[in-house]
């Protein structure tokens, strides 16, 4: 791909290189590493779930338990250190 110096969502980062060139996303976080910036993945874990009905986003829980019934995935949605 050719360097052509363009940034068409104003977010600092050449389209070029960008991972989501129609959203702005400076940080370019990209938390399922698939390539694409979370800006722009409708399904950021990858888990077969899309994000707007996803109750933990960023980890993959494919199976949606609510251990606590408060809508959140408590268990799976703290990361492990």
């Amino acid at each position: 791909m050719c360097d052509n110096n363009q940034d068409l969502d104003n977010d600092g980062i050449q389209d070029d290189v960008d991972n989501c060139r129609s959203v702005a996303n400076s940080d370019q976080q990209d938390t399922d590493q698939d390539g694409m910036g979370d800006a722009c993945d409708l399904d950021d874990d990858e888990d077969g779930v899309l994000d707007l009905e996803d109750n933990c986003p960023k980890i993959s829980n494919p199976d949606q338990l609510d251990k606590n019934s408060e809508s959140v995935q408590v268990l799976h949605c703290i990361p492990v250190l």
